[in-house]
């Protein structure tokens, strides 16, 4: 072994051109994610995508990359000013500073640059004249090297013929292996260019003055070319595709175990009619919720007037009480303290609205009225005009409190739905049952909504058509209020022109029956001439005895009719006074009715929309579930067939368990499988990772904490938390000495086939070319040092960084200098050659 390469770094900028280039980026992207270098060093390098059509480039984001499973979309700009930018950013001194800080000295700070694409598809001399005008302006002295990839493999200056020289010229020739003449695929060989970018940028072969020397070359046609190649094979355990296979293996067991308890399996009566009593129950406690079984306030009138005076007036008028609002137990309600005030806000503002036209509270109102300024009529009509902004504020609370309700109900029932899934084995059948006798409940419910809603009607016009006959309107209320109400209509604050007319006839009749109420004073002007005549009249007829008696039975007569009088007509503007106040109260119920039938309707709509969603998720997740499950053994099987059958997997040497991971016979994926389960069930870290169904349980209340269930999470979302939840589980079980690179550096499997893997070459010198090779094995210091034996004698130990847990093998092979006239003349004389069939045929 000889003396080793030190960790060091060099900044890099790799420019993929065209649709070649594209092939190779997306390799080493997907070689970046399995890796996952350390991301100071990502700081410091820069891939370019390069359009020589539109002489445009797009920076890929390098960090982004290693977190994430897709390239986002970036802005394309001019080439050079790209380059400029880009190379200023990573020969930063900022970033030099933080890179060698962080451990990897950087000794020379120039960056290292690579045209990569097929210069027989793309015009790479053009590329490359660009580049190195723009490096000569910026005073720039990067080095340039260029990685082709073509298919002409019989010629070795052929595709130099397309390209201007650089530094040096990596050759990737067709699609065959040298010397076995075995052949790979363009993904194969795209890997093989995009593993050795991935060596040169993240090693330090570059940065060792040697090795700089061997590809040093010239930059004009009268300076030779170095040419060659380099094949890389790299060591490392899989272990981000072993925990992905694990966990779509435990997933795929979990949705296995949950199949059972959706299918008909037997289950006793008396359980089952527990169940359905439990939805009728509930059903039951929102009728309660819903129904008109509270007080409203300040609408029913229980002294003074007696009820034949009012006819048809119902003696009491009810609102909906939405107990649940505050009985609710702040356990099962996000916000019980806003529920309540909402609840308590609702009540003063139906309060404030009835105090309007509440009888006490307009006498009180005009008592207090300075001296005579304002008459009873007037102050109500001024009550009046103050009611619609009282309805506005009423509604507005009242909108708010059957939002809650609503908010809570639905709550409240995915609560109940998701304890009862989670009863046992047969929960998720339980709580099919639960749903279908909940909604035949809420079915019913909703057909007594409507008979509340014609009850309301009904009663309303009733009520219209005895106050126009009381106003002395001969019409009934007209056919537009025998309209049932809609939902999406809400009534109007104020009155309506029909309302407004008999409220206008109702306060006339008001000031005509108070102008016929007699003041005292002119009840003595026509009782005083009475008096008189009997006072000359009665000494005339009856003796003088009995004469005191008459006159004060007459005197007692006349002022018991006189007051029997005014009380009649001072009743009768009692009466008119109440059936006003009575009007405007009772237009006033019937729109706080017609509002919160509405609310009603909306809330049972929302609520059968709920109940609807619950029952087509609960039968459908049966077929979902088997659907999942066939998901997930396809991705299964379909990363096994990538990480075999991916050029990674036939380049690259895999080694799980300190062994190869092989595809049959022993140590294959299924067997890691099997003892990850049984690490899992024999030396659990948390003691349900033994079972399934204790596995299932916490799922379940890992769902419940996020407020989430089967039954409502969505059919993605559910996906994406059981691949994670199956990923938490399974992760510690596959660390350790599973993953380690250790014990398979220890067998000479591992070394044996990496070796053989990194000298098959996709290169092949030209005639008459001396060609050279050397070995580098990169990896962490301790590991490369106890291992020693198994590394050649010729060999360059090249030390990593111990945040990078894997080992390349690159074998680099080049030829001996040439000129590009030495090229051209090569080329012309061996395609003239090579035409020319009898020359063909002496050889």
């Amino acid at each position: 072994m000889r003396a080793p390469i030190h960790l060091r770094f060099r900044p890099g900028l790799v420019i993929f051109v065209d649709e070649t280039g594209q092939h190779i980026c997306a390799q080493l992207m997907s070689l970046l994610q399995r890796t996952k270098p350390d991301s100071i060093l990502c700081q410091c390098m820069a891939l370019f995508q390069l359009d020589t059509q539109k002489r445009t480039a797009t920076q890929l984001p390098l960090t982004w990359s290693l977190e994430q499973a897709q390239i986002p979309p970036a802005e394309a700009r001019p080439f050079e000013l790209l380059v400029t930018q880009t190379l200023q950013e990573i020969q930063s001194n900022r970033l030099i500073t933080e890179i060698t800080r962080a451990g990897y000295p950087v000794p020379d700070p120039r960056a290292q640059i690579y045209i990569v694409g097929d210069p027989t598809r793309s015009p790479l001399a053009q590329v490359q004249q660009a580049l190195q005008a723009q490096l000569q302006r910026n005073s720039n002295h990067s080095f340039i090297c260029s990685m082709l990839r073509t298919q002409q493999s019989t010629q070795l200056e052929a595709p130099l013929n397309l390209a201007l020289p650089a530094h040096f010229c990596y050759l990737y020739q067709g699609n065959s292996i040298q010397p076995q003449q075995a052949f790979l695929s363009e993904d194969e060989t795209y890997y093989a260019i995009a593993e050795a970018l991935f060596t040169l940028l993240l090693t330090s072969i570059t940065t060792e003055p040697f090795f700089i020397e061997m590809i040093r070359g010239g930059t004009s046609p009268a300076t030779p070319v170095v040419v060659g190649s380099l094949s890389t094979s790299l060591v490392l355990s899989p272990r981000e595709a072993i925990q992905d296979y694990c966990t779509l293996r435990l997933g795929r067991d979990l949705l296995e175990q949950w199949r059972p308890g959706l299918q008909e399996t037997p289950i006793a009566t008396s359980r089952r009619e527990e169940l359905r009593a439990g939805a009728r129950g509930f059903a039951q406690t929102l009728t309660h919720w819903l129904e008109e079984s509270q007080e409203r306030p300040l609408t029913n009138t229980k002294h003074g007037l007696h009820w034949s005076m009012h006819p048809r007036q119902r003696p009491e008028h009810l609102a909906p009480n939405l107990d649940g609002l505050c009985s609710t137990p702040p356990s099962q309600v996000p916000n019980s303290e806003d529920t309540a005030r909402l609840h308590n806000q609702l009540s003063e503002q139906a309060q404030a609205l009835f105090t309007c036209f509440w009888p006490e509270a307009v006498q009180h109102a005009s008592t207090r009225q300075p001296g005579a300024a304002i008459n009873w009529s007037e102050l109500v009509t001024c009550r009046g005009k103050k009611a619609p902004e009282r309805y506005n504020a009423w509604n507005a609370s009242a909108t708010l409190a059957w939002q809650a309700m609503t908010t809570l109900i639905n709550t409240r029932l995915q609560q109940i739905i998701t304890e009862t899934s989670q009863v046992d084995e047969t929960g998720l059948h339980l709580a099919i049952l639960y749903i279908d006798e909940f909604a035949a409940q809420v079915a019913q419910l909703e057909r007594r909504c409507l008979a509340w809603q014609s009850r309301h009607q009904r009663s309303y016009n009733e009520t219209m058509r005895t106050f126009a006959t009381r106003a002395g309107l001969p019409q009934a209320t007209p056919g537009a209020l025998e309209e049932p109400p809609q939902a999406d209509k809400q009534p109007s604050p104020g009155l309506t022109a029909e309302e407004a007319e008999i409220a206008q006839r109702l306060g006339e009749r008001v000031t005509r029956r108070e102008a016929r109420v007699p003041s005292p004073a002119a009840q003595v002007l026509i009782a005083l001439p009475f008096l008189i005549a009997v006072l000359i009249t009665l000494p005339l007829i009856y003796p003088i005895s009995i004469l005191a008696n008459i006159i004060a039975s007459m005197s007692t007569a006349t002022f018991l009719a006189h007051g029997l009088f005014h009380y009649q007509r001072q009743q009768a503007v009692r009466v008119a006074r109440s059936d006003r106040l009575g009007f405007h109260r009772l237009a006033y119920i019937h729109r706080c009715e017609l509002r919160e039938d509405e609310l009603r309707t909306k809330l049972l709509q929302e609520l059968q929309g709920s109940v609807h969603d619950l029952s087509e998720r609960l039968h459908d997740l049966a077929p979902f579930l088997v659907t999942l499950r066939d998901q997930f053994n396809e991705q299964a099987e379909r990363l096994q067939q990538e990480l075999y059958n991916s050029p990674a997997g036939s380049r690259d040497v895999l080694v799980v368990n300190g062994e190869l991971l092989q595809r049959r016979s022993s140590n294959t994926l299924e067997e890691i499988v099997e003892q990850v389960n049984k690490m899992r069930t024999l030396a659990p870290i948390q003691p349900w990772h033994q079972t399934l169904p204790a596995i299932q349980q916490h799922f379940l209340r890992a769902l419940t904490a996020t407020g989430q269930s089967l039954s409502t999470s969505n059919q993605d979302d559910l996906r994406r938390q059981l691949i994670a939840f199956a990923r938490e589980i399974v992760q510690p079980y596959c660390s350790g000495e599973m993953a380690e690179l250790g014990p398979a550096l220890a067998k000479d499997d591992a070394w044996r086939e990496a070796f053989t893997q990194a000298r098959r070459l996709l290169y092949q010198p030209g005639p008459g070319m001396s060609e050279q090779s050397m070995t580098f094995v990169c990896g962490r210091e301790r590991e490369l040092q106890r291992n020693a034996l198994h590394i050649p004698d010729d060999a360059y130990p090249v030390y990593l960084s111990e945040a990078h847990p894997w080992l390349i093998i690159a074998t680099f092979s080049y030829g001996n200098l040439l000129t590009m006239e030495e090229s051209y003349a090569r080329t012309y004389t061996h395609a003239h050659h090579d035409s020319n069939p009898a020359s063909s045929n002496s050889e």
